[in-house]
């Protein structure tokens, strides 16, 4: 009798170890693991839309920027990478401050800024330069062997134009990136 206990006790021991950050990857590292993958996030809470007229682009103040709930959801959502088994992950970013400042908020450290994740939202046909960009960038990128996940932190209109999908302020879609660069679209994540 009180080996089939300690055995059961073990057992729920084991088992509790598995669905923690310690034990197996969460299911977004899981998914990330099997290549070619790409998880694309809009930028955090930042209230308004697209951006003041006159913004300059390497001056913040101008710009739409997080608020505070922003700022505490780019935290969170590093929390939750870590949670998910993504030790370390490679972090792009739009230039936008908005979209810096999410990215850094990941404490991944400082990360690369590309324009093919700038945004379109003033151009007249704001889908095709935004695609196009983004399929360029990623079929030069793919090719690489870093091994790192891979995390862009974009804008809203970039990732409709690429996924077909439209997110909302931190929301994520993970992609498998097709040779041509096209997107196959894996799942859509909105961790709270």
């Amino acid at each position: 009798m009180l080996n089939l206990l300690s055995l059961r006790l073990f057992l729920f021991a084991v088992s509790m170890l598995c669905i923690t950050p310690q034990g197996i990857a969460g299911e977004l590292s899981e998914l990330m693991s099997q290549g070619n993958t790409v998880l694309l996030m809009r930028h955090a809470y930042a209230p308004g839309i697209g951006d003041p007229p006159n913004f300059k682009i390497n001056d913040c103040s101008t710009q739409r920027n997080l608020n505070q709930d922003g700022i505490n959801q780019a935290r969170r959502t590093g929390n939750w990478f870590r949670s998910e088994g993504l030790a370390q992950a490679k972090v792009y970013s739009s230039p936008w401050c908005r979209c810096i400042d999410t990215a850094k908020l990941f404490n991944y450290g400082s990360p690369e800024i590309i324009d093919a994740l700038a945004s379109t939202f003033n151009e007249q046909d704001y889908s095709a330069p935004a695609r196009k960009n983004l399929i360029e960038w990623l079929q030069i990128h793919m090719k690489k062997s870093d091994r790192k996940p891979l995390i862009m932190v974009t804008h809203q209109v970039n990732i409709l134009a690429y996924t077909g999908i439209n997110t909302s302020s931190g929301e994520m879609v993970l992609v498998q990136v097709n040779q041509d660069g096209t997107a196959k679209v894996l799942k859509v994540f909105m961790p709270q």
